[in-house]
């Protein structure tokens, strides 16, 4: 059994092998305490694959992101960066290609989500002005992007697969890029800003899904179908 009741078209990403983080806004958000009526502060986003991979903010409160109930897409929930305020969550383990990442995000600015170290070889994140991109510089190969994407404060469900010279990126079902990435490790998953903390970002996350290996293009396909079932957008 998956995390959903609905029969959705697709593949239900809980049903996957592999998972080694699953966040999703309408279940397992933690709220700090005295704000769950009124700012609704979020210090953590339960991690859903079983393995603790919980995403946080341990800091202050002006660094925890809000949960926002009316901004996911489909009228679900979802939790709000702001980078102004430099909001950002962060879970710590060990990553490693092949690897795939899903993400149903809605973004304003620069980079969301990536690896977790400043030098990552893993660096993955979302433009708002120029679609979806891995990272250049830092010894990456550059990867094309061949078609233009709407991002820009509209709900994409985001699926990359990193798989070295073989690293392809889909935005709600459709490739946007493709091409080579060199092999390494990270430390996990940083929402809402790069590791470095020096670039942040303006943007609505409803889910993010992180498996250790690649997936088939089949099983890529049908997460897609199903998270864009889910939040009512075209996704595959």
């Amino acid at each position: 059994m998956g995390l959903n009741r609905v029969p959705y078209r697709g593949i239900d990403p809980a049903t996957v092998p592999g998972r080694v983080l699953h966040c999703r806004a309408d279940q397992g958000i933690h709220m700090e305490a005295g704000t769950e009526n009124t700012t609704k502060l979020v210090e953590q986003w339960d991690d859903l694959s079983g393995l603790a991979h919980h995403l946080l903010q341990t800091g202050v409160s002006a660094l925890k992101p809000v949960f926002g109930t009316v901004t996911g897409p489909n009228g679900l929930p979802g939790v709000v960066f702001t980078a102004a305020i430099h909001t950002y969550l962060r879970a710590l383990f060990t990553l490693a290609q092949p690897m795939t990442v899903q993400i149903i995000v809605k973004a304003a600015s620069s980079y969301i989500y990536d690896g977790a170290t400043a030098q990552s070889t893993n660096d993955l994140f979302v433009n708002g002005a120029q679609a979806f991109l891995l990272v250049t510089g830092l010894g990456l190969p550059s990867l094309n992007v061949d078609g233009p994407v709407g991002a820009t404060n509209m709900w994409q469900v985001v699926t990359c697969v990193y798989d070295n010279k073989n690293t392809r990126i889909r935005s709600n079902g459709g490739t946007i890029g493709r091409g080579t990435i060199a092999s390494g490790t990270s430390g996990g998953i940083t929402l809402g800003a790069h590791q470095s903390l020096g670039v942040w970002s303006n943007c609505s996350v409803n889910e993010i899904v992180v498996w250790n290996r690649g997936l088939t293009e089949r099983e890529v396909t049908g997460v897609d179908r199903f998270a864009g079932d889910r939040i009512n957008i075209f996704a595959g």
